[in-house]
């Protein structure tokens, strides 16, 4: 179930339990309703940790994206300088 679900359950259990005077009951929903903010709780805290994750991915992405281009930039001035030099006649 989820959170609302169960908090909505736990809710009619304490009513029902205060109305029919069940302590059992009562305390079950509490219970219930404890359940649900513990559920909700930790999907606000997997949201957090997602999100986190997805932020520190896209900086190593973009970190490596500037290592691809400055290795490629690197091999470009050489080819280039390679091709200076035959045009020159160094070779």
């Amino acid at each position: 179930m989820n959170e609302k679900t169960d908090e909505l359950k736990g809710r009619a259990k304490e009513a029902a339990g205060d109305l029919t005077d069940d302590r059992h009951l009562k305390r079950e929903g509490q219970v219930d309703r404890a359940g649900a903010r513990i559920k909700e709780i930790f999907e606000e805290a997997r949201a957090k940790m997602d999100d986190a994750v997805d932020k520190l991915s896209a900086e190593r992405a973009r970190a490596r994206s500037k290592e691809i281009l400055d290795e490629a930039k690197v091999k470009v001035d050489e080819a280039v300088e390679a091709l200076k030099s035959r045009l020159r006649g160094d070779t």
